[in-house]
């Protein structure tokens, strides 16, 4: 009966796998506090609204303070989406530019 094999030798290039993982739990860790700020500012805003009196009392004074928070949970999501986005360019342009290095280096080695 033929064994199978469990374990892998390591790939040549470990960057390939360990820089989109690395910036991908990094930008996660980031996108939970991103959204903590906001809800911490949105729950202060209640708070304050509270504190005044306004919430509760009339519908157009809580329908504002529901646009208020939506409207901040939307700019949180805004920033953690552009953030995703520059970085994974950011990952995407120092793969490429590894890849041309590495390619230049061949040619040079070869010439």
């Amino acid at each position: 009966m033929r064994r199978i094999r469990t374990t892998w030798p390591a790939g040549p290039d470990r960057v390939a796998i360990l820089l989109p993982v690395g910036v991908a739990v990094t930008m996660a860790f980031c996108t939970v506090i991103i959204q903590t700020l906001a809800l911490m500012a949105i729950m202060r805003f209640v708070r304050h609204e509270l504190r005044l009196g306004r919430a509760g009392v009339e519908f157009c004074w809580d329908v504002g303070i529901i646009v208020g928070a939506t409207l901040v949970a939307l700019a949180a999501h805004v920033v953690a989406i552009a953030s995703w986005v520059w970085c994974s360019a950011y990952a995407v342009n120092f793969l490429n530019s590894r890849k041309r290095l590495s390619f230049r280096n061949e040619l040079h080695d070869a010439g």
